[in-house]
């Protein structure tokens, strides 16, 4: 759905509505916000783009696309988004104590999941059209509640009607644009070539894509006219086969009922062609019917002579056109993967790289994909959105302030139960992190309020499994106390060949047994 978050507007809340009235130029060309001026017709008039269209049409055909689309849109819906600082280089700190900026960012699209819908639905438009477009409106509910709703809406569903602009949205109703109370914000990779002008990956793989496309349609053909005409079967003229005799009912004797094919005789006759392709269809309709039958289970039989076994031939009109489809979609997949801006390996698969190796895949998409990407939205929502409303809040200084993001959920190792033992072995660990990093809860953890019995089984536990605690343990399971002798002895057998302290002469140096 288009709508990604909707929320009931109260006195308390920012009104961000307020921010498309500031009249605030655009700082990068990564993002352009929409008012009723003469600037309107400019930014929405690549809707109806051939390039945009086709690049569509090819994400709703060719699976490998869309599947990049997914790949990229699960990842960014994993990343939080946060309010940072700027340093004296212009770096985003990645943390503020700004609470007004912190406060707005965490608005954004009502919360995390509203953001993550958002980052999702932008990654599929930057990645096919280039472009997307963000709107916060102000309308009401069908019980007449006042709401602000976020949408991602694509060029083709925002139109230019004189002086108005028109937005088609999910819920099939068409919103006109309310300059005092909406934002409408354009997301896009400028073209390099003109800057007003979005470019994306997509569009520049449109020429491999219509080769995975045309060589698809070449092995699908190629397999139908298989199916349709599967060769020719040759048959000598002097083969024959048994055939049966059609059942009819008995001149001698009319009243009794017809003979069943099963009853009729048969006789063996020469065959064409065609009374062998009969037969075949026969017996193989029969055995598909009933695999149990005996069509499905007995061999058809031919009669000829000896010398003509070997003329019965099937020929075939098979080439090698499906192999070189194969081969020449292999390679355009490659190129389709070196072009896209997704790691190769996201197309390709990580069949010949080890965990550690996939690991470092997963590192570089993040760097070198997931980043940039961000970096675009980001820089968007902190023009169209942040820092408008930080000046209606009389922010001292609003260009000291972003929208930023962090890719920790991304980053962090699918399993770090190992990492977790280790750190809580070396107590640098609480029990509640530990439990955590292996995946359970508070309420799994052991309960402090043992009764005595349980404390009691715990005991026997703990003497199953080191028997040296007997003696501590003994009077508490309900055995009686060793002597301090009993003791002794039961060291004694727990370690023999070795001689009791107890009878070493005073001075004299004992080496254990077996040491030279």
């Amino acid at each position: 759905m288009a709508r990604i978050n909707r929320r009931l507007l109260s006195n308390t809340h920012i009104d961000a509505s307020k921010a498309s009235s500031l009249g605030i130029p655009s700082l990068t060309a990564a993002t352009t916000p929409v008012s009723l001026g003469g600037n309107t017709r400019n930014t929405t008039s690549n809707q109806k783009n051939t390039g945009a269209s086709t690049a569509w049409e090819y994400y709703d055909t060719v699976g490998e696309l869309s599947y990049v689309c997914r790949w990229l849109g699960n990842n960014l819906s994993q990343v939080k988004l946060m309010a940072s600082d700027l340093d004296e280089n212009g770096d985003p700190l990645g943390s503020t104590e700004d609470s007004t900026a912190a406060k707005i960012v965490a608005d954004i699209a009502g919360g995390p999941a509203g953001q993550a819908q958002l980052l999702s639905r932008l990654a599929t438009f930057l990645t096919v059209p280039g472009e997307g477009w963000v709107a916060v409106i102000t309308r009401k509910d069908d019980d007449g509640n006042l709401g602000q709703e976020w949408h991602v809406l694509s060029s083709e569903e925002i139109t230019h009607k004189g002086n108005q602009i028109v937005m088609e949205l999910g819920d099939g109703d068409n919103y006109t644009l309310n300059p005092s109370t909406d934002i409408l914000t354009r997301v896009y990779h400028p073209h390099p070539r003109r800057s007003r002008e979005a470019t994306s990956p997509t569009r520049v793989a449109i020429p491999i894509l219509k080769e995975i496309q045309r060589t698809t349609a070449t092995i699908d053909g190629a397999a139908k006219s298989r199916l349709a005409g599967n060769g020719i079967l040759a048959i000598p003229s002097e083969v024959s086969m048994p055939v049966q005799a059609a059942p009819s009912s008995s001149k001698d004797a009319p009243g009794l009922p017809t003979p069943t094919p099963a009853d009729s005789p048969t006789y063996d006759r020469k065959v064409s062609a065609s009374d062998v392709s009969a037969q075949l269809q026969q017996v193989m309709t029969m055995a598909i019917q009933d695999p149990a039958s005996a069509a499905a289970l007995v061999p058809i039989v031919l009669q000829a002579p000896g010398e003509q076994i070997d003329n019965i031939r099937h020929i075939t009109f098979e080439s090698d056109i499906t192999d070189t489809a194969l081969n020449t979609r292999d390679k355009a997949m490659l190129r389709l993967a070196r072009t896209l801006d997704v790691p190769q390996e996201v197309l390709l698969g990580t069949a010949d790289a080890n965990h550690w190796s996939a690991w470092q895949i997963d590192e570089a998409g993040i760097k070198s994909h997931i980043a940039p990407m961000m970096t675009v939205i980001c820089d968007a929502l902190t023009d169209a959105i942040l820092r408008p409303l930080l000046k209606t809040q009389g922010h001292a200084d609003p260009s000291k302030v972003v929208v930023w993001f962090d890719t920790t959920k991304l980053t962090q190792r699918p399993n770090r139960s190992q990492d977790a033992k280790d750190a809580f072995a070396a107590g640098v660990l609480s029990d509640d992190k530990f439990r955590e990093a292996l995946g359970f809860t508070e309420d799994d953890a052991p309960p402090t309020d043992l009764s005595e019995e349980q404390l009691r089984s715990m005991a026997i536990q703990m003497v199953t499994k080191a028997p040296s605690l007997y003696p501590q343990l003994a009077e508490f399971i309900g055995f009686p106390a060793p002597t301090p002798q009993q003791v002794q002895q039961s060291q004694q057998v727990s370690s023999p060949g070795q001689t009791p302290v107890a009878d070493l002469p005073v001075g004299e140096t004992h080496n254990p047994p077996g040491t030279e």
